[in-house]
């Protein structure tokens, strides 16, 4: 029953996004922190990311919107291969960039590695940046003393969240570490914001 009135609440706090009033509630535990995250519907992120391979080490700018299940993910900067754009739902992506052919997908990540190289986890990184789980998947998580997961294990990714910042009630992660094979990717996040908010969620040291 409790999962399901959290779940409720966030669909409800989605809902509200129009009328200008949605915010998250104090998340006090990981079992309500996996649910209302996971649930989220409305939030964007923007940020750095860094690709490191055995070839090449390279950074840009990352941002990412997500409108209930669409979402919209873009990499800009001097990464190799221009800007890139991935916009779609779990079931289909359209990949797009000033380097690379415009295809829709199911597996976006497939498709970006077979035109440059690059391994991106998509799926995974929806629910990741937010630091938790993808759904329906096995994962081992590690927490540290504050309850807050240090590392997971999903997928063939190994995530490291090695900083958390407070945005508006709740921690979030701040710097992310992702390691599958022989690819490293860091995240740095500047900015949470959810839409509808009074004002947008800032960091507060």
């Amino acid at each position: 029953m409790r999962r399901r009135a959290l779940v409720l609440l966030v669909a409800l706090l989605a809902g509200c996004v129009t009328r200008g009033v949605q915010e998250l509630p104090e998340i006090t535990d990981w079992p309500m922190r996996q649910d209302v995250l996971g649930a989220l519907e409305q939030w964007e992120l923007v940020g750095r990311i860094g690709i490191r391979t055995p070839e090449d080490s390279s950074s840009g700018s990352l941002s990412w919107r997500q409108r209930g299940v669409d979402f919209r993910a873009e990499i800009d900067g001097p990464l190799g291969i221009g800007g890139v754009q991935m916009v779609g739902d779990p079931r289909r992506v359209t990949l797009s960039g000033s380097k690379i052919d415009t295809v829709t997908v199911p597996d976006p990540e497939r498709e970006l590695w077979r035109q440059t190289g690059l391994r991106v986890p998509v799926a995974g990184l929806r629910y990741w940046l937010l630091g938790v789980p993808l759904p329906g998947e096995s994962a081992d998580i590690v927490f540290g003393e504050d309850g807050l997961p240090v590392s997971m294990t999903q997928s063939g990714w190994r995530i490291d969240y090695t900083e958390y910042r407070q945005w508006s009630l709740n921690a979030l992660p701040r710097r992310i570490k992702a390691e599958s094979g022989d690819t490293r990717l860091t995240i740095v996040v500047r900015d949470w914001r959810i839409p509808g908010a009074a004002t947008s969620t800032q960091a507060r040291n």
